[in-house]
């Protein structure tokens, strides 16, 4: 067993100190011909059976280091795709929106419902102030004639009245909130009043009496009578629930307003009724 070992450990030795001597004859002679090419021919003759081996150790080292850049282009290469993705979403957003504020304006251009000749047209550009607060900004106030308690409206119908002006800005409160109030009627001309019911999306119709046919999908519009402050024949809602409870001298009757609130881009501040 020890005389085995020796021999190894010589064997060993004798083929690196050839692998040295190799490699020092070929640097030696760095020209294509000389004294030495026999010899440093040779001697690479000798070292290629070794620097295959190394090859074929290190050979996967590089397939990895290569798979790893591969990676990382990769990954490179998606991550500029993500970014041009979420560009052409940003552009197809841009362009719904367009159309949908394109739309709002043409309905509100020629309003059948009332005498606009000095209404303002005004860009809705803020949300309630606060949490609790059902009210919308609009890019127009006193500097452009908006005054406190003028009618708001957009092409569907009503959307509210201007509750505070100031030059530039003006605060329009909803017909959603519960402090917003309306009188309306329906088709056959019977009178209710609207009231607001904060988050819930249907409004609620007092004061009508339990003898009064009402159905479901009527038609529910600004009264305009001499003690409101919106004119009339501005539409408001349909009827969405109806309910007669026994004992009670009114119906319970719920409507779904005609303006969709989440989505208030331009509307139109009307002056005062003449009375």
């Amino acid at each position: 067993m020890v005389v085995y070992q020796q021999g190894n450990r010589r064997r060993r030795s004798i083929l690196a100190l050839i692998v040295i001597t190799a490699v020092a004859l070929i640097t030696l002679d760095l020209r294509e011909s000389g004294p030495l090419t026999g010899v440093r021919d040779g001697a690479r003759d000798i070292v290629e059976p070794v620097s295959g081996g190394v090859e074929a150790v290190f050979s996967p080292v590089g397939d990895w280091i290569d798979g790893i850049v591969h990676s990382a282009s990769l990954s490179d290469e998606n991550a500029e795709m993500r970014r041009r993705l979420d560009t052409q979403r940003g552009k197809l957003a841009e362009a719904e929106a367009a159309i949908e504020e394109n739309r709002q304006l043409k309905a509100i251009l020629d309003l059948e419902f009332v005498e606009d000749a000095d209404a303002v047209t005004a860009r809705v550009v803020g949300g309630a102030p606060g949490n609790f607060e059902f009210t919308v900004q609009i890019d127009a106030g006193s500097n452009r004639g908006v005054e406190d308690d003028m009618t708001v409206v957009t092409g569907a119908g009503l959307v509210g009245k201007v509750a505070e002006s100031s030059g530039r800005r003006a605060t329009v409160l909803l017909l959603r909130d519960p402090e917003s109030g309306v009188r309306v009627k329906l088709d056959d001309g019977t009178r209710g009043f609207l009231i607001g019911r904060g988050d819930a999306e249907l409004l609620r119709l007092d004061e009508i009496r339990r003898d009064v046919e009402v159905k479901e999908g009527d038609l529910v519009t600004t009264a305009g009578d001499a003690e409101s402050i919106f004119p009339g024949g501005v539409p408001v809602g349909r009827v969405a629930q109806v309910e007669n409870i026994s004992g009670e001298p009114q119906q319970r009757i719920l409507v779904e307003p005609i303006v969709d609130f989440g989505r208030l881009d331009v509307v139109k501040v009307l002056p005062a009724p003449t009375r």
